[in-house]
C-alpha cells in the first residue's frame, strides 16, 4: 500500500487512527528539545481544529482558547497522540495540588541526600511553597548534584515547575497553562513515548498445542 501523505488539518479534522499508525514526519528534529518543540505545537494546533473547526478563520490564524477545551477534546487529542505513538499526559492541578508535589519532592531530597542545603521560601498565609533553593559543598559538588538529579528525575512535573535539573528526556518536558482570573486552576502537560506493547491486542487462548 502506497503512504498517503495529510497535512495536520486532514488528521486532525477525521476519528483517530489507531495507536502508531500514523508516521510523522520529524527528521528535522535534531534534539529532545526540538522534538518536545513540535509535539507541543502539533498538539496545540489539534486542540485549536477541534475546538473552533480550523487554524484559520477569514484568513486570521486562531489561537488556543483554554476555557473552550473539554475532556471530549482532551480525549480525542489523546488518541490522535498514540497514533503517532506518543502518550499525553494531562493534569488539572489546584494550588494544593502543586504545593504537595512539591513537598514530595522535598521529603525525598532530604531524606536521599542529606549534605544538602535547602532553603524554602513561604507564602506565610496560605503556606503554598514560593520558590526553592539550595546550597551544596563544593566538595561534594558532582555527587550530591548527581544525587539530586536522579530524585528529582522520579518527580517529572515538580520539575516542570522548578527546573532544577536540565530536560534530558521527553517527559521531563511539558506544557503549563495557567488562567489569570483564576490562579487556582493550573494545568500541566507533558509527553512520552508510548510503550507499543500496552497497546497491542491481546490473541485468545486457543485449544490447540500451538505457541503463540
Amino acid at each position: 500500500m502506497n503512504n498517503i501523505k495529510l497535512n495536520i488539518e486532514d488528521i486532525f479534522q477525521y476519528e483517530p487512527r489507531p495507536p502508531f499508525s500514523v508516521n510523522l514526519n520529524i527528521a528535522d528534529a535534531n534534539n529532545i528539545g526540538e522534538l518536545f518543540t513540535k509535539m507541543k505545537d502539533l498538539y496545540i494546533k489539534g486542540l485549536i481544529i477541534l475546538t473552533t473547526g480550523s487554524l484559520d478563520i477569514s484568513g486570521n490564524k486562531v489561537s488556543l482558547e483554554i476555557d473552550k477545551v473539554k475532556q471530549r477534546h482532551i480525549n480525542i487529542m489523546e488518541k490522535h497522540m498514540l497514533s503517532f505513538g506518543i502518550k499525553t499526559t494531562f493534569m488539572k492541578l489546584t494550588l494544593n495540588d502543586k504545593d504537595a508535589l512539591l513537598r514530595y519532592l522535598l521529603y525525598d531530597l532530604e531524606k536521599e541526600v542529606p549534605d544538602l542545603n535547602l532553603n524554602v521560601l513561604i507564602n506565610w498565609r496560605t503556606q503554598h511553597i514560593m520558590k526553592i533553593d539550595f546550597q551544596i559543598d563544593n566538595k561534594k559538588k558532582e555527587q550530591i548534584l548527581n544525587n539530586v538529579n536522579t530524585i528529582v528525575a522520579r518527580h517529572n512535573v515538580s520539575n516542570i515547575f522548578l527546573k532544577i535539573k536540565k530536560s534530558e528526556v521527553l517527559r521531563e518536558f511539558g506544557i503549563i497553562v495557567k488562567k489569570k482570573y483564576d490562579p487556582n486552576d493550573i494545568t500541566v502537560i507533558y509527553f512520552d513515548f508510548a510503550n507499543r506493547a500496552n497497546y497491542q491486542k491481546i490473541h485468545k487462548c486457543l485449544k490447540d498445542s500451538i505457541i503463540r
